[in-house]
């Protein structure tokens, strides 16, 4: 096993425990947070290793009970609550498709449209119309409310997720196929984290811009979106509501 492969294997390891760590904190001890977020966060750890962890800490988990939404009121944290539940969703679809086209001679840009699909379906209708219709007026104003914004910060996760996937993931290009590595090897994984952090860094200005318009929901609370929603401090983001109105 190479030096490389070594690391990358202990990253592995060390991002499954503190996913798990994450996640128990989140329901165990954050009755703040909202569930869909509570889980958002677990796979983005999953994802996302340390940084993920990291990212939790400094941006969503209150210090103190009561403390959430004065917490988390600062756009960079809103902006980061947007990106992490937007990042988290889609990456399941990219994650799977990925995953199994791996075996077939499949040509990247096939590949990647197949992708984008399936991270706009697990994005925009598992992690915004399924989990947040309620808060959002039902399942109808959600699916209209989040289409654009879906739309937007998909496709800047993946003008950085994607060419990074291609450039780890190739490791023997030959035109528009060629041998790559699978989900059986620790570098599928390895590249799959690398390109997810890449793609979170990207579309993460395009979530500042989408919360600061009101275009997209921050980071908010179930104190807040548990009864309809509005955005945790004046300025950062419009109310649930009147983001499905604007669709």
């Amino acid at each position: 096993m190479s030096g490389i492969d070594v690391f990358v294997t202990a990253w592995l390891i060390i991002s499954v425990l503190t996913a798990a760590g994450v996640t128990y904190d989140a329901f165990r001890n954050q009755p703040a947070i909202i569930p869909i977020m509570k889980v958002a966060w677990g796979l983005i750890t999953l994802y996302m290793g340390p940084i993920g962890a990291i990212l939790y800490l400094t941006s969503c988990r209150e210090p103190s009970p009561g403390t959430h939404e004065r917490y988390v009121a600062p756009q960079w944290k809103q902006t980061a609550g947007s990106t992490v539940h937007c990042v988290a969703g889609d990456a399941i679809g990219i994650g799977i498709v990925a995953a199994i086209l791996s075996v077939f001679a499949v040509r990247w840009w096939w590949e990647f449209t197949l992708e984008y699909v399936a991270a706009f379906i697990t994005g925009w209708l598992l992690f915004q119309a399924v989990a947040m219709g309620r808060m959002m007026g039902g399942f109808r104003a959600a699916l209209r409310g989040a289409f654009v914004a879906e739309a937007l910060s998909l496709t800047a996760m993946v003008a950085g997720m994607f060419p990074t996937m291609f450039w780890l993931m190739d490791m023997a290009h030959e035109g528009d196929s060629g041998t790559r590595v699978g989900p059986d090897s620790v570098q599928f994984w390895g590249a799959m984290s690398a390109a997810i952090i890449v793609g979170f860094v990207v579309t993460y200005p395009v979530n500042w811009w989408l919360v600061a318009s009101g275009r997209k929901h921050g980071m908010a609370s179930s104190m807040s979106m548990g009864h309809g929603g509005h955005a945790p401090h004046p300025g950062h983001g419009m109310p649930v509501e009147r983001v499905a109105d604007r669709a």
